[in-house]
């Protein structure tokens, strides 16, 4: 007997579905990549300056501009904004 379109029978055995399995898995590995480039950042935070700013790509005053360095802090917030997206993403429930 075949199963109505969109109707996920029980799983048997007590498993879990596997859609379910990836899902944690993923909220898990995006809360990871939340931590790990928050406490990068707390950490240039905190001592001030990077390591490797590099050359300056965009002046914006006498003193201050855009190094090539900004460029991976930039491209740090972008990943974490993309797993906090999956961390929303994920908890969304599809009732019905």
């Amino acid at each position: 007997m075949e199963e109505p379109a969109g109707h996920n029978p029980p799983s048997q055995g007590g498993h879990r579905p596997a859609c379910g399995y990836r899902r944690a898995v993923l909220r898990r590995l995006s809360a990871l990549v939340v931590a790990a480039v928050l406490s990068g950042f707390a950490v240039l935070l905190l001592t001030g300056q990077y390591h490797e700013e590099g050359p300056v790509l965009v002046r914006l005053t006498e003193t201050h501009g855009v190094h090539v360095g900004d460029l991976f802090v930039v491209l740090g917030w972008a990943v974490a904004l993309l797993a906090v997206g999956g961390l929303l993403r994920s908890t969304g429930r599809r009732d019905g």
